[in-house]
């Protein structure tokens, strides 16, 4: 065992912090992962719109497993314990697994645009193929924003040695192409994805207004109709969406500003604790995004309930299925 590793095993302070990284690590392994079982068993969530959130959720559980635990034993050892090979995979995981959220909140918002404006169009060809196509460009886009720089050798990486003679893994492009980098795999799109949301959520709340003062009309002749409970639903669904993307923007926003600023002046900007500490405020965008599909989703709060024996099966079925009926009255009035 390296002295490094061993020495967090030993001393009090270091095995504290990692066993706390551990127990939030085994925590959101545990909350993503029922995200993930809850879609795919739950026939109420059987839906197009419900892929992108599994597909984030994978990338969440990637994150964990494969990126943090290496940069917590990084970070609380100031060097680099492993191999260089290990050092790589390292590297081309965290940044693949950075970029690839922010194009799937992209498709996102967009499949929730079409969805809301073009509904009948959406409900004709926005099939799972489409989505399952709409995630892997995902993966495309965030795999060859770093591939071209990666395979044609503008970095350094790898194993080297600092000023106290410590090995580091650490990957160094050229300021131009870190700043390129920063720019297309996080603002460019962050940007599209806010003014994407920003016409779902205007145009949402010029139909509601539109439908309700439709319903109070028609309240005179039938004084029993709720105007709120046919698009309630859609309003909680666009309040969600922004959250989401939101505290992901939140997150990881720091991080790529410390790499923007960090390319504008080499050199002077942005201390290597600096830098470590909003790269770990954006890991903790994993650990939140359950927290948001509970607090935000009846259907995740009642398949949570149910995981931790909170109630019953006769209780949960109940739930879901007045979710689900909820769900189908508002297939039935988006078809012309």
């Amino acid at each position: 065992m390296d002295e490094g590793v061993q020495q967090i095993l030993t001393e009090p302070l270091s095995l504290a912090i990692f066993a706390g990284i551990g127990i939030v690590m085994l925590c959101s392994v545990i909350s993503n992962f029922v995200i993930l079982v809850t879609i795919h068993v739950d026939k109420s969530m059987q839906s197009v719109g419900y892929m992108f959130i599994g597909s984030k959720t994978v990338v969440d559980l990637l994150t964990i497993v494969l990126v943090v635990p290496l940069a917590a034993v990084d970070d609380l050892l100031s060097y680099w314990p492993f191999s260089n090979a290990l050092c790589d995979l390292w590297l081309a995981s965290d940044i693949t697994l950075v970029t690839v959220p922010i194009f799937t909140l992209l498709a996102l918002s967009i499949d929730r645009y079409i969805h809301m404006k073009y509904a009948t169009f959406y409900l004709r060809f926005v099939t799972r193929k489409v989505v399952i196509l709409a995630n892997v460009l995902a993966w495309i886009l965030s795999t060859g924003v770093f591939l071209v720089p990666w395979t044609a050798d503008l970095h350094r990486v790898g194993l080297r040695m600092d000023t106290q003679n410590r090995t580091l893994c650490i990957a160094e492009f050229p300021p131009s192409l870190s700043f390129t980098f920063s720019a297309l795999s996080f603002v460019v799109p962050s940007v599209c994805m806010f003014v994407v949301y920003r016409r779902i959520y205007n145009y949402s709340r010029r139909t509601t207004k539109e439908f309700e003062l439709i319903f109070k009309s028609l309240q005179v002749n039938y004084p029993e109709l709720d105007p709120k409970i046919p698009f309630q639903s859609e309003c909680k669904a666009t309040n969600t969406i922004g959250i989401i993307m939101t505290i992901f923007v939140v997150c990881w926003a720091p991080f790529f500003v410390a790499i923007m600023a960090r390319a504008i002046y080499p050199g002077y900007c942005c201390a290597r604790w600096i830098f470590k500490a909003v790269h770990w405020l954006g890991y903790c965008n994993c650990v939140l995004c359950p927290l948001i599909y509970v607090s935000t989703n009846a259907r995740f709060r009642a398949a949570f309930a149910k995981t931790l024996g909170c109630i019953n099966e006769e209780t949960y079925k109940r739930k879901v299925s007045v979710e689900f009926e909820k769900a189908k009255k508002r297939r039935r009035e988006s078809k012309p």
